[in-house]
């Protein structure tokens, strides 16, 4: 029986272990299923509200918001992000393929699309599931540019609010840590009473 109790408590914990460290979905590398949109220029303020409601529509949802610009320069944040430590970084920003990390700060947002630039061409892709880190490339920025694939302009990041504020557990997790915890309580005074 100890045995079994002990064995229980480990598949517990390590359960527990890895529902902690979900919110940090890795995103496959975008574009292997193409662009779910193309764009080109002016990519003004117009555009965004247009992208945002592309991501809507692809999604079936009517909450996604624009996180900001990330280029070469660093992370331009929409307003929506001041104050609240989010950022974003991704490398290599002056080439054409790389990756991107989203830090969360005291946000509840995660990263549903990217459209990335390059060449004067646009394309916007879904990150399904929703991540907070992944990669991107301008090979699907082909048509009507002189470098194939041309070197990055930027990249757009849109988000939706998921879940619970960052560092609070949810009740799952913290369900079953306290039956872990009551697991090991019992096993050690069972041990103890054994001896």
């Amino acid at each position: 029986m100890e045995k079994i109790l002990s064995k229980t408590a480990a598949l517990i914990a390590a359960f527990v272990l890895s529902v902690g460290v979900s919110s940090v979905a890795l995103a496959t590398p975008v574009g292997t299923t193409g662009p779910i949109q193309t764009y080109g220029p002016p990519f003004g303020a117009a555009h965004i509200t247009t992208v945002e409601g592309d991501l809507n529509a692809y999604l079936g949802v009517s909450d996604v918001v624009y996180l900001g610009r990330l280029d070469s320069s660093g992370f331009a944040a929409d307003p929506i992000l001041t104050g609240t430590g989010a950022s974003l970084s991704g490398t290599g920003l002056t080439g054409t393929s790389g990756t991107w990390t989203f830090i969360q700060g005291s946000t509840v947002y995660e990263v549903v699309g990217i459209e990335i630039n390059g060449g004067s061409h646009g394309a916007l892709y879904a990150v399904t599931p929703a991540a907070l880190l992944g990669f991107w490339d301008t090979n699907d920025l082909l048509a009507g540019n002189s470098d194939n694939p041309p070197d990055l302009s930027h990249l757009d990041f849109y988000a939706r609010a998921f879940g619970t504020p960052p560092g609070v557990p949810e009740p799952l997790t913290l369900s079953l840590f306290g039956a872990g915890l009551a697991g090991l309580g019992a096993i050690r005074r069972r041990k103890a009473k054994q001896q």
